[in-house]
């Protein structure tokens, strides 16, 4: 039969090799395989490094091709074809979201499944930063939502042993993910009873872990997309360490086999459609007609969004450039999702210095909205042509360029081609430009619109992945 092949990234053990519990080694592939000593095992590419999520992020942008797929370079890299398997799944840990991230964003139709521990971070702080999620877990759980693929994400405070000051937005992001694919999937955010054999609070004198820590994992499930947050209940390296066999045990060994995960039941079942009665079907079928022409005939009524701007940002900005910004503005739009940052106006208490201790006195920092029904933003700058040089040190022959400082959708409004429709109204404004320089783009939906202008555009763009 043809054989599984699953990507495990990040600082993680060698399969078959580590001695710590965390590796895929000790998985019983069986149900998968259906052998009972689980041959022929999953063929596993190990990508593993210490480096930090830059390493992987680099990872992802040199596989990149000239379509933005990364995964036809990656199997390449490591002398396999992806025609020789049934199935690919990916799972990992920490800093290997630099490379899940876009895999999963660019990937996600060759991609089953994905079970990664405490594998999302979009930036440092206290435990209650913000954190917009990321993309690709955003785009693929969304699917997982629709019951087409499979994601499991495990998450944490981030921190990494005991008296140590959170530095990571684990928790906050891998929920953000999970809500941005509600918000573009449609369904319910709904607890679920974690499988047998899954930890779900921590027995005393775990690794290095806190004592007296009872706290139990929060769970959030949305059709196929689970999350499971331990926060504070286990530390960020026993994710790898101390759950993560059990998990995949639990949730990618039944799902690639049967696409199903048993035990999940009262608010937990996954249904097929083998187990859906036909007049169920068609009657579904019938609605969702009714729902699409609706659809088209809304989409043939609705005028085009108007852009405001350019208008000096209300956002600061650490460089002393004029900073304009082009905004999308929606009549229809409700209030703003609350507390999302640079959209709706909010305070963040800041508890701990520039040196990473505790504050006496947190600090409250605001941070400007957007303003009133605005749902997308592009913020830039000019730079002179005459102090500035572009791609590979040439000069700009006096022609000024843009800069992109910073660009964003509401998570309620993804999906839409506002940010598009942004960054096409930029470059039109701008068509005499030296260059368009999009600066390190973070987020893979900016890095699609990237490549889309490199490809079509008129103007050099250049920025860094």
């Amino acid at each position: 039969m043809p054989r599984t092949l699953i990507i495990s990234a990040g600082p993680v053990n060698s399969p078959g090799i580590g001695p710590a519990t965390g590796d895929l080694g000790h998985v019983d592939w069986s149900d998968l395989t259906g052998d009972p000593k689980g041959l022929p095992r999953p063929d596993i590419i190990t990508i593993s490094s210490n480096s930090g999520s830059s390493y992987f992020s680099g990872l992802a942008a040199g596989w990149t091709d000239a379509n933005g797929h990364i995964l036809p370079n990656l199997l390449k890299q490591y002398g396999r074809n992806a025609n020789d398997y049934s199935k690919i799944a990916a799972t990992g840990f920490s800093a290997g979201h630099g490379l899940f991230g876009p895999l999963l964003d660019r990937d996600g139709d060759s991609i089953d499944a994905a079970v990664l521990f405490d594998s999302c971070f979009t930036g440092k702080g206290p435990q209650s930063h913000p954190s917009n999620g990321k993309d690709g877990y955003a785009s693929f759980g969304a699917r997982a939502i629709r019951g087409e693929k499979l994601l499991v994400l495990t998450s944490s405070h981030g921190v990494n042993g005991p008296d140590l000051v959170a530095t990571a937005t684990g928790s906050e992001c891998a929920l953000e993910s999970f809500r941005r694919a509600m918000a573009t999937a449609g369904g319910n955010d709904e607890p679920f009873a974690v499988p047998a054999g899954i930890p779900t609070n921590r027995p005393q004198g775990n690794f290095y872990g806190p004592k007296g820590i009872t706290s139990e994992v929060e769970t959030h499930r949305d059709g196929n997309f689970f999350v499971m947050d331990y926060a504070d209940a286990y530390y960020h390296g026993e994710h790898i360490n101390f759950l993560s066999t059990s998990i995949v045990q639990a949730f990618m060994v039944p799902y690639l086999s049967t696409g199903e995960i048993p035990g999940l039941v009262g608010g937990g079942t996954l249904e097929t459609f083998s187990k859906i009665p036909i007049w169920q079907i068609l009657l579904g079928v019938a609605a969702a007609g009714v729902v699409i022409y609706g659809g088209m005939q809304l989409a043939k009524r609705r005028k085009a969004n108007p852009i405001l701007g350019p208008a000096p940002s209300p956002m600061p900005y650490k460089h002393d450039n004029q900073v304009m910004r082009l905004a999308m503005y929606e009549p229809s739009a409700s209030a703003h999702q609350s507390g999302q940052i640079y959209f709706a106006e909010i305070e963040k208490k800041i508890r701990y210095g520039k040196n990473g201790r505790l504050l006496k006195t947190p600090k409250i920092e605001k941070i400007p909205g957007a303003g009133d029904n605005v749902v997308a933003f592009l913020d830039y700058h000019v730079l002179p042509g005459t102090r500035h040089l572009g791609p590979k040190g040439r000069a700009s022959n006096g022609s000024d360029a843009i800069y992109i400082d910073y660009m964003a959708t509401r998570n309620d409004f993804y999906g839409r081609g506002y940010a598009k429709a942004l960054v096409q109204k930029l470059y039109a404004d701008h068509a005499d430009a030296a260059w368009i320089d999009w600066g390190s783009i973070l987020h893979d939906a900016a890095a699609k619109l990237f490549f889309r202008q490199r490809r079509e555009g008129q103007l050099t763009t250049i920025g860094k992945l």
